[in-house]
């Protein structure tokens, strides 16, 4: 997923077979953290456990980030959400829920787990097989997170999880469910979004929106007299390329609303009629220049 980072693969079984105790599966993923990994993840069963939670406070608390496959067996898992471990699922090529794919309310995002071309087979044939499973989807999320923190060493670990999660693709139902989580992980837009957190360029939206009624938005951290640009999104976050800025937006399918030149301070202030039609409707909001985009904000309008 990533050119620029090292590889820090931890063995934590002698079975011919890869089965592992649980217990060697947590040391293995702490003896990362501890030594000088910022994300680490495990394609294994036992998330189901409590030792996964603590072991996902326990890298949390060290500046990582932990992810762990949800498994295969096409079940709820319930009585677990742990807060400091990313779970990820898998999804198909038709970018939705893999059928074997566990889930529950402590998925977070799923990402490809079917027909991945990949090594697992060698023992057999000493090649490449296509395979599923979820502990081939948890990787490229650890690939992702790896990607954020390339894009913006400066993040701290909630930083980069909340990008994650920020810009995956709505694949399901609208918004956080049991089944995908956040949605599907969008490395492009995830590092899009990385690439301009690093500045001070940000977006200020009022606390409420009203139908009918005049909104002020503002951005601060502009380029003196530079021209700002605003967008806004029904359809949550992804990625919108902007060609004319060269630079991907962090919301789906974003429709500029307007532009306003910053002032010789670098700040810009856009005034919008929100149309009456937007009542009760929740709205993703964002703002760009040339190459750079702001933080996104979500309102539902009153």
């Amino acid at each position: 997923m990533c050119w620029s980072v090292q590889l820090l693969p931890v063995r934590c079984t002698n079975s011919s077979t890869g089965g592992a105790y649980l217990d060697d599966i947590t040391d293995g993923l702490r003896w990362c953290v501890d030594n000088g990994a910022k994300t680490a993840s495990a394609s294994y069963g036992g998330v189901d456990s409590s030792s996964a939670g603590t072991t996902g406070t326990y890298i949390v608390g060290k500046g990582g980030l932990c992810m762990w496959a949800s498994g295969n067996e096409y079940r709820v898992i319930s009585g677990y959400d742990h807060a400091d471990v990313i779970v990820v699922g898998s999804s198909n090529l038709t970018d939705s829920k893999s059928s074997f794919s566990n889930y529950g309310a402590l998925i977070d995002c799923v990402a490809p787990g079917e027909g991945i071309w990949t090594t697992e087979d060698s023992v057999t044939n000493d090649g490449y097989d296509s395979v599923s499973g979820t502990s081939f989807s948890t990787p490229i999320v650890n690939g992702v997170c790896a990607m954020i923190w390339a894009a913006d060493p400066s993040l701290s670990n909630s930083e980069v999880e909340a990008i994650l999660y920020s810009t995956c693709a709505d694949i399901d139902v609208s918004g956080v469910d049991d089944k995908t989580g956040y949605g599907r992980a969008d490395m492009g837009a995830a590092v899009a979004l990385a690439a301009g957190s690093s500045t001070a360029f940000a977006l200020i939206a009022p606390s409420s929106l009203t139908a009918n009624a005049t909104a002020t938005f503002t951005v601060e951290g502009a380029s003196p007299l530079e021209v700002v640009y605003y967008f806004y999104s029904i359809r949550g976050t992804g990625a919108t390329w902007v060609s004319h800025l060269s630079a991907f937006l962090g919301i789906n399918s974003a429709v500029e609303t307007g532009s306003a030149q910053a002032d010789a301070s670098g700040v810009s202030t856009f005034t919008r009629v929100i149309p009456s039609k937007g009542a009760a409707r929740t709205v993703w909001i964002q703002a760009a220049v040339t190459g750079a985009v702001t933080n996104i904000e979500q309102r539902t309008i009153n």
